[in-house]
């Protein structure tokens, strides 16, 4: 057996499992034979079905499948027991053997094709090793049922298995040892439990079918009112028809032992892409109004995206008016303050100029003079606080509108901006989107998910013999063998009677067969013909007739000739189709070829006859065999 490290088996229901029959006598037991793929098997098998591997005679052979066959007592041929006794080492050794014979393989092997489709061979199957072999006797002893445990003493070894019992009493030993001399006449059990170690493959499984599709009148919930053919979809849009879809349909995966859920993300998605081949892409807005035509309408989100793509685009160019306006406001301002500011300096120089002249009159009148001074710096500051108030105010009013003329200008770059990247933003491929065609949509879809978790895992397998009925004694066991030797004759004798008969069919002479050999043998007849064909099967039952007997039949022309030389270079020659034996046609032609009138014939004949190393000429050592052949005819 393999050692009792993780094998590479696979033992999570990939396994094989056929009834084989065992036969004793008048009576026989069916036994359920399991046999467990490796995990290449697995992986080979796997893609037979779904069609991605192509089946050949190299990869078949790859693969194995590991079974225990039939467990049962194992008769030693030089004992005719199936224990070993050793008291003195307190020890009971009982043997076991996993039974699996060529025709249990071939069987399996008939099995694996019934599931696969594909033909195997008895070699794809072995004997299993085990990881760990307990056994449980039971047995009466001094009148009390006593039950002992044991183990396998090397999973390494492949048969027998032996398994060995301690037992601390020596005449318990001694006692049981007895009993198992004749284990026909005593009710005796073993109990076994073995395991196999491996991996496991924890599964998952979803199915939607078009049938169940189709309940739920999924063209309405996607189309509408609209009568277009293909519809373009966004991905907003498609994950509400997808949750719809699994609330309504109400999908149940099948999850194994051990597996795990594939999530609703995923069943959505699949949906999805069932739904459309091509799968989601992204687009822009100039590209989804595009593709609006006769036969390609889009959804209502996309249909608004386009139309705040125009909203937005027509409130930036409300707001640049808006500040073209401000603008043109600001710099009217700016012209009324200069001519304000320009009046008034004009109306000071009116009152310096009169206040000039009226000063010259005051320096004549010292009183008035100083009065007028008085007056004239009275305006001329009133002239100066007018004259800095709109210096002021335009000052303000200046910084005023430079701010508004910069914020103006920033904006209409911003403004300028804005429509540029709103431009960039209509042309960017942002929006994601797929095509959903009615026509797919009508017939439905079908969705199949499934998912595979490997994992190391042990199957435990239990069973029970009995020594009345699964022990085979030698005497049995040489039965079986005889009458399985005489099966296989009969069926060999069988074969053969079948083979002559259907060469006697073959050999039966023919219409057509009888013309043509009369035709080409003057001297022949129809009913020498006909005795001549009876003497071959009489000769020949098979319709095949070997040199030798070939040479007794040319004898009977020559009866006091040596034909044994001639017939040895004359045989080959008339087996025109070098099948090593003579059919009836070819001997008729090698028993007259002698008898020809034509000379030409003659002559050409004695020449293929004895040239025979075929070399197209007739060497000095071929003339002598000719003549020496010849003569003694």
């Amino acid at each position: 057996m393999a050692s009792s490290s993780t094998q590479d088996l696979v033992v999570d229901g990939a396994e094989l499992s056929h009834p084989i029959t065992i036969k004793r006598g008048k009576t026989s037991r069916i036994y359920q034979v399991i046999a467990y793929p490796t995990q290449l098997t697995r992986k080979i098998t796997n893609g037979f079905l779904d069609g991605t591997t192509t089946p050949d005679p190299k990869t078949m052979k790859k693969c194995r499948w590991h079974t225990a066959g039939i467990i049962r007592f194992h008769v030693n041929p030089e004992t005719n027991l199936i224990y070993e006794a050793r008291p003195d080492l307190n020890e009971l050794e009982i043997t076991l053997e996993c039974l699996l014979e060529e025709s249990h393989k071939e069987q399996l092997a008939i099995r694996a094709e019934e599931v696969y489709g594909i033909e195997f061979s008895p070699d794809n199957f072995i004997i299993s090793p085990f990881q760990t072999f307990m056994a449980q006797l039971t047995i009466r002893i001094s009148g009390v049922t006593r039950t002992y445990y044991g183990i396998l003493v090397d999973n390494k070894e492949l048969h027998p298995m032996r398994i060995i019992f301690n037992i601390e009493d020596r005449d318990e030993i001694l006692e049981i040892a007895s009993k198992l001399d004749q284990p026909r006449d005593h009710d005796i059990v073993l109990r076994y439990d073995y395991s196999l170690s491996g991996t496991s493959t924890a599964s998952a499984s979803l199915t939607i079918s078009a049938e169940d599709v189709n309940k739920i009148d999924l063209e309405k919930q996607i189309f509408g009112k609209s009568e277009a053919e293909k519809l373009v979809v966004s991905r907003s849009f498609m994950d509400k028809i997808t949750a719809n879809i699994t609330t309504k349909l109400r999908v149940v995966e099948d999850i194994g032992v051990g597996g795990s859920s594939f999530g609703q993300d995923l069943i959505r998605q699949e949906i999805a892409n069932a739904m459309s081949a091509s799968g989601f892409q992204k687009f822009s807005i100039n590209d989804i109004k595009q593709m609006q035509s006769a036969d390609t309408d889009i959804t209502d989100d996309l249909k608004a995206d386009i139309i705040n793509s125009v909203s937005s685009s027509n409130d930036d160019n409300s707001e640049s008016t808006h500040h073209n306006l401000d603008e043109s406001s600001s710099a009217d301002s700016s012209d009324v303050l200069n001519e304000k500011s320009n009046a008034n300096r004009n109306a000071g120089g009116q009152s310096t100029s009169s206040e000039s002249n009226w000063g010259v009159k005051a320096s004549y009148a010292g009183i008035g003079g100083e009065l007028n001074k008085s007056n004239k710096d009275s305006q001329s500051t009133n002239f100066d606080n007018s004259n800095s108030a709109a210096k002021k105010d335009h000052e303000i009013i200046s910084t005023e509108s430079a701010r508004k003329n910069e914020n103006s200008g920033s904006k209409k770059n911003s403004n300028s901006n804005s429509n540029a990247v709103q431009g960039q933003i209509r042309q960017t491929k942002n929006i994601d989107a797929t095509i959903v065609h009615r026509s797919d949509i009508v017939k439905g879809f079908n969705i199949s998910l499934s998912r595979f978790h490997h994992q190391l895992a042990t199957t435990s397998i239990k069973g029970r013999l009995t020594t009345k009925a699964d022990v085979e004694m030698q005497e049995e066991i040489a039965a079986k063998e005889n009458a399985e030797r005489e099966k296989q004759a009969r069926k060999e004798e069988e074969a053969k009677n079948a083979k002559k008969k259907m060469m006697r069919q073959e050999s039966e002479l023919r219409p057509q067969q009888i013309d043509d050999l009369l035709h080409a043998i003057d001297s022949l007849d129809e009913d020498k013909l006909k005795e001549m064909h009876a003497e071959f099967l009489e000769l020949c039952p098979d319709g095949q007739m070997t040199r030798e007997v070939f040479s007794n039949a040319f004898r009977n022309l020559y009866p006091k000739g040596k034909v044994n030389n001639y017939c040895r270079y004359a045989f080959p020659v008339f087996d025109q189709d070098s099948t090593g034996a003579l059919n009836f046609t070819e001997y008729v032609m090698a028993m007259h070829a002698h008898e020809s009138d034509d000379l030409e014939d003659s002559l050409g004949l004695a020449f293929d006859v004895f040239d025979y190393d075929k070399s197209g000429t007739i060497d000095q050592k071929e003339i002598l065999h000719m003549i020496t052949s010849t003569n003694e005819l």
